[in-house]
């Protein structure tokens, strides 16, 4: 099984679907092993039954399949392939271009369920912070490109790169010091 989170949310290769449950597989699978009452409190804040929310959620992942989620009494975690966590390997590598074929778009894109706002805020600077890496390897395949007298595909990475959805946005400078 594999976890999508770029373009989307899915657990390719089950039918599991409940967007809050893959939200946390996400969540665990990005910054690994976390303390349950954390997670409680982050998933189900303010809420009385924020351990008993999660000890039911970590239940039906379980139930998705045998290697999707680990448990202890104080703390969950995955093993679970991610291709977000799998970009970023791929670009501290420096394989930009297999990181572009990987990256089907914005991270978690199109999922709206009812999160708290401290998760609302970290999917947003998990989707920001990947985009920029994103847009960083794409600047340098358009240098290489460039470098290798391929003017055509180097202006096309650097259009790409700056038309990717959910990247920082640009603080492009002139020669004269005015920001356009």
């Amino acid at each position: 099984m594999n976890l999508r989170t770029l373009g989307g949310l899915s657990l390719e290769g089950s039918d599991f679907r409940r967007g809050k449950s893959l939200l946390l597989l996400a969540y665990l699978a990005v910054e690994g092993p976390q303390e349950r009452r954390h997670l409680a409190e982050l998933f189900w804040p303010g809420s009385a039954q924020g351990l008993r929310n999660l000890a039911t959620v970590l239940t039906r992942l379980r139930k998705a399949g045998d290697s999707v989620i680990d448990a202890d009494d104080a703390r969950a975690w995955t093993t679970i392939d991610c291709d977000a966590t799998g970009l970023l390997a791929l670009l501290e590598n420096g394989k930009y271009l297999q990181a572009f074929e990987l990256y089907e778009g914005p991270f978690m894109v199109g999922e709206t369920p009812n999160w708290g706002s401290e998760l609302e805020e970290w999917v947003y600077q998990t989707r920001e912070r990947l985009a920029g890496h994103m847009r960083e390897a794409l600047m340098i395949l358009g240098e290489t490109e460039a470098a290798d007298g391929d003017f055509q595909g180097a202006a096309k990475r650097a259009d790409d790169a700056y038309l990717l959805a959910s990247a920082p946005r640009l603080n492009l400078r002139t020669s004269s010091g005015c920001t356009c």
